[in-house]
């Protein structure tokens, strides 16, 4: 204390104060006690000692004031260090849990006792008491065992990407890839091995991966069988239906019709680049396309045949026994109903009313012959009952006048029919 106010002494010259009121005075002397930081546990006398040689003691002229002035001081004194007391407290409790958590060596699973071993010598675990070491000390096990759950998910997390992007950029890595080859071409892969928290990634996680990475190969590779097949599918498709076209063509220049066969037409068909796509692709062949064709053809026959009729009804034409096809066939062409109708149907057609025209004249003669046979059984009767009778040596010219007028010979036109049924019955005299 001494040398401390000799040096005071020594100064040249003292600082003067000047106080306007009471207030300003008591707040002069607290400012003293403050800036000789006087601490809140001194005694009077202590304290004097400490600010005595200072202007500002003189501040409060009376010793009851100044006293009142220093209890007023310890009060808000202690106060304020026991504030500080507990926020640099407060802050070693802080200090304590960041120097925990942010340890490499802590982790959830370290024990307490072995964070004592480890840091028990050191200033920041003995700054706060044994309880509130241990309170704080749970707490950082929760904290870091949420972050080390949190940094494994994020681990797991950027290595099931990595792994992900490392197979998807793997040309050999296909569908039909196995697990054991799959881990032998990571292994070769300069991108994996320089990657050591990769290749530390949990065996599991990993082998999930390549499945899900497997299964998406697996649809892609099925879509682009199912592109493939539609693709092939669709050109199938085409040449069905280019096919159909060239058949369409056939039957439009009359090559192809209803009464056509495969092996007529075959050399102009296979001939066709049309006929030459259709060969080896499942499904309907060309064959099955040209039948179904002439089916459909067919098909239309009983239509077409009507309106056939029709065009003879109009045209007042009969097909006769010897009406030609190419009589027919005008008849027919001359009217705008023909353009559709099938060549094959129209000769079916005529056929068919060829054969009914042959089937009339048939019947006309047989008809024509029951009544010739009629008239010669007549002829017969007249000469059976001919008087007197016909002798067994009769020749009919020497006869021939007796039967002129009668009905019987009248009915029989031509001599020489006379002559055969005259023969006739003197054969059965």
């Amino acid at each position: 204390f001494t040398p401390k106010k000799e040096e005071e002494e020594s100064q040249p010259a003292k600082k003067t104060y000047t106080w306007n009121t009471k207030e300003e005075a008591k707040q002069a002397f607290k400012e003293l006690l403050k800036e000789k930081r006087v601490p809140s546990n001194a005694s009077w006398e202590q304290a004097m000692k400490m600010i005595i040689n200072d202007p500002r003691y003189s501040a409060l002229a009376k010793l009851s004031e100044k006293k009142q002035a220093f209890n007023a001081y310890k009060v808000q004194t202690e106060k304020e260090e026991k504030e500080e007391a507990r926020s640099k407290y407060k802050e070693a409790k802080e200090s304590f849990q960041r120097f925990l958590e942010n340890h490499e060596k802590m982790t959830s699973t370290t024990r307490y006792k072995k964070a004592e071993q480890m840091f028990g010598e050191m200033e920041v675990w003995n700054a706060i008491s044994e309880r509130d070491r241990l309170e704080i000390y749970e707490d950082v096990l929760f904290f870091l065992s949420k972050k080390e759950k949190e940094q494994a998910k994020q681990l797991r997390k950027r290595n099931w990407e990595a792994l992900k992007n490392i197979l998807d950029n793997m040309a050999n890595v296909t569908y039909s890839t196995t697990w054991s080859e799959a881990q032998q071409y990571l292994m070769d892969n300069p991108t994996f091995a320089e990657d050591e928290e990769l290749q530390n990634m949990d065996k599991e996680d990993a082998l999930i991966c390549f499945e899900e990475h497997i299964r998406a190969l697996e649809k892609e590779e099925e879509e682009e069988k199912q592109k493939t097949l539609l693709r092939e599918r669709r050109r199938q498709r085409k040449n069905r239906e280019s096919f159909q076209i060239f058949l369409d063509e056939l039957h439009e220049h009359g090559q192809l019709h209803s009464m056509s066969s495969w092996m007529e037409l075959y050399p102009t068909i296979s001939s066709d680049i049309r006929f030459t796509n259709m060969l080896g692709q499942p499904g309907s062949t060309a064959l099955d396309l040209f039948k179904f064709y002439v089916e459909d053809l067919k098909a239309r026959y009983h239509d077409e045949k009507k309106i056939i009729k029709d065009i003879l009804k109009d045209k007042g034409f009969v097909v006769e026994v010897n009406t030609t096809f190419e009589d027919f066939v005008a008849i027919i062409s001359s009217t705008k109903r023909s353009t559709t109708l099938d060549a094959g149907n129209i000769k079916l057609a005529f056929n068919s009313l060829l054969e009914k025209a042959e089937a009339r004249e048939r019947e006309r003669e047989k008809e024509e012959a029951r009544k010739m046979k009629r008239k010669e059984s007549a002829f017969k009767s007249m000469l059976k009952q001919a008087a007197p009778p016909i002798e067994l040596d009769a020749v009919w010219e020497d006869i021939r006048e007796r039967f002129v007028k009668e009905p019987a010979f009248e009915d029989i036109t031509l001599e020489s029919e006379r002559k055969r049924i005259f023969k006739d019955f003197m054969h059965v005299l």
